[in-house]
């Protein structure tokens, strides 16, 4: 969660995203896929604490394009 907080507000259209990561962890322990209790309450509070962080920031770093690294790099490398 802290590369994505690391976007500050740039990260704010991936909130919906987290939103449904968190429903779905929740499914994972309704289907019994994945133990609930404090287990689950942390993995789903550290994306809570993301949301909020992210919708708190007021700072929009620069972010860093990938697409000349991976032109350089060719598909086979």
């Amino acid at each position: 969660m802290k590369m994505v907080t690391g976007y500050g507000s740039a990260a704010k259209p991936q909130i919906p995203a987290l939103k449904e990561l968190i429903a779905s962890f929740n499914a994972e322990v309704e289907r019994r896929e994945y133990p609930g209790g404090e287990l689950n309450n942390r993995r789903v509070g550290a994306v809570e604490e993301a949301i909020k962080t992210i919708e708190a920031a007021k700072d929009h770093p620069p972010l860093r394009s990938t697409t000349s690294a991976s032109r350089k790099m060719g598909p086979n490398n």
